[in-house]
């Protein structure tokens, strides 16, 4: 297995084969018969153990030692099989089927002798060979002109002269034990699994049947035929010595000189005679030819059938065939509709994505000539690389507080808070730089480190609300920049309020109030900012 090769491969792609087609035999054990065997029939003992041995030629070429086989039957049933490699190499087919002869020959003493001890009844052995040489040698005592063969081979001699095993010739088609020696075609190993009893599994029926009756009637057939040739050559001898008599005896007259002694009613009984065996010849004739055109007839029936059934099999096998690939057929043409549909969804899709793309660059000329305007009017983008999450929702924030002012103090008023926001009183300055003063007086603060010089934390002089909501708004979007998300959510609470308190009117109360809280607020948004060494 380290090193496998082809030859390998091969063999293992049979034993794989033989294992799947053999998976599911069994071997079938009829109920024993009184002496009844497989070959030997009507002794006086019950059980009857018949084994039939056999043995290669040779055949494996790596150490060419012969492969020897024994099938033991106890009255007609299969009880025990062992096919194994001799130890010698064997110099004539009679040698290799002695060894072969004496090892079955000790399989089946093992067996009687466990019969008896477990019957305790006499169990008579009866040893099957094809090869005539080798039953002759066992059947005599000595080894005669034999030479180069080891005499403990030969104490099976005293075995058959004891009586212990009989010897028997065995036609080589009926031989079972060529089961296990060599590679056969398959007609003979199925003629052989079936006569030894295997059986199919599921059904019980008789494994290789058919193949087993067909040899059967060839044999028989061969067999009858054989018998009716030896009786043709009889009465052709016959014939040829009844025609020589009359011969013989007109030359012994001639030459003698004599009168004949024969009347001439003999010779026309002779005669008569002569012309009945040569009728009976050619009846026998034609009875052998009327047989064999009906053998051959009903042969060629048999075949006919056979083959009318094999190929009704492979019409009906056709047109399942035939059917399937319709089937496959209509499943292409439902994919291949499928797949149209499919290609008419992604050229309406990538239709679609380029309307979308020409969308989308037309929105972006469009927005490149907005910025091309904001500059030209000196303005500028305080987010050119979009904005982040937070900014979105402060800037979302931001739009409802605007839209809640605007609903609560008037178109009018809006527009002119808008206006204080984007310019101071003198016009000279904006929010931005409002911004940027405011982050670099509470930078200069933080830097000299007091917290009671903090701006924002200073409550507003005589203030009203909307310089408390435009004082909110800047801390709110200096909390932003600064990345302090929780004052900023306090911001915007306290603006929503304002808001929402507005609606029912403005009091001198309501903005002390409101002041108050924003310096409270801002003045604890500044200690957390230094807790914290933010500031």
């Amino acid at each position: 297995m380290s090193s496998p090769s082809l030859c390998s491969v091969q063999r293992l792609r049979k034993l794989i084969g033989f294992i799947k087609y053999t998976c599911d035999i069994g071997v079938k054990l009829p109920f024993p018969e009184h002496g009844v065997g497989k070959f030997k029939q009507g002794t006086e003992t019950f059980l009857l153990l018949e084994t039939y041995t056999g043995a290669d030629w040779s055949s494996n070429k790596a150490h060419r030692r012969s492969t020897s086989c024994s099938i033991h039957f106890v009255n007609g049933c299969f009880a025990y099989g062992s096919s194994r490699s001799q130890k010698v190499i064997s110099l004539s087919s009679a040698e290799r089927e002695l060894h072969s002869m004496i090892g079955g020959c000790c399989d089946g003493i093992f067996i009687r002798n466990c019969l008896q001890f477990l019957l305790s009844v006499d169990v008579e052995r009866h040893q099957f060979t094809d090869n005539s040489a080798a039953r002759q040698m066992i059947s005599r005592q000595g080894v005669g002109r034999i030479r180069h063969l080891s005499g403990k081979l030969l104490w099976m001699q005293s075995k058959v002269m004891d009586g212990d095993v009989i010897i028997h010739q065995v036609p080589t088609l009926w031989n079972y034990s060529d089961v296990g020696t060599k590679s056969l075609p398959r007609s003979r190993l199925l003629f052989l699994l079936c006569g030894i009893g295997m059986v199919e599994a599921d059904t019980a029926e008789p494994f290789g049947l058919e193949e087993y009756n067909n040899m059967a009637e060839q044999e028989t057939n061969r067999r009858e035929i054989s018998k009716l040739a030896k009786t043709l050559k009889r009465i052709t001898l016959l014939i040829t010595v009844q025609g020589l008599g009359p011969v013989v005896a007109e030359g012994a007259e001639i030459g003698d000189l004599q009168c004949p002694s024969t009347s001439i009613e003999a010779v026309e009984r002779y005669e008569h005679f002569g012309m009945l065996i040569t009728i009976l010849t050619l009846l026998v004739l034609w009875f052998l030819f009327a047989y064999m055109a009906w053998f051959a007839w009903r042969k060629i029936q048999n075949n006919l059938s056979r083959y009318g059934e094999k190929l009704e099999k492979a019409e009906w096998d056709l047109y399942h065939c035939w059917n399937q690939v319709g089937d496959e057929d209509n499943y292409i043409a439902q994919q291949t509709a499928r797949i149209d549909g499919l290609q008419n969804q992604f050229m309406m899709i990538d239709g679609r994505l380029t309307e979308a793309s020409n969308e989308a660059s037309m929105s972006h000329d469009y927005m490149v000539g907005l910025h091309d305007s904001v500059v030209e009017l000196s303005g500028f983008l305080r987010f050119p690389f979009g904005v982040a999450p937070n900014h979105l929702i402060s800037m979302g924030t931001q739009e409802r507080t605007n839209l809640v002012a605007y609903n609560a103090v008037g178109a009018g008023q809006y527009l002119n808070l808008v206006r204080q926001r984007a310019y101071v009183e003198t016009g000279e300055t904006t929010d931005v730089q409002m911004t940027a003063n405011q982050n670099a007086e509470e930078t200069t603060e933080s830097e000299d480190g007091t917290d009671d010089q903090v701006t924002a934390a200073r409550p507003l002089q005589n203030p009203n609300i909307t310089d408390l909501m435009e004082e909110l708004k800047v801390e709110f979007r200096l909390a932003l920049p600064r990345e302090e998300p929780q004052d900023a959510t306090r911001l915007q609470h306290i603006m929503m309020q304002m808001l929402e308190n507005i609606r029912n009117g403005v009091t001198e109360t309501m903005v002390e109030n409101y002041n108050r809280r924003i310096a409270d607020l801002l003045f604890q948004m500044s200690e957390t900012a230094t807790n914290q060494g933010r500031l």
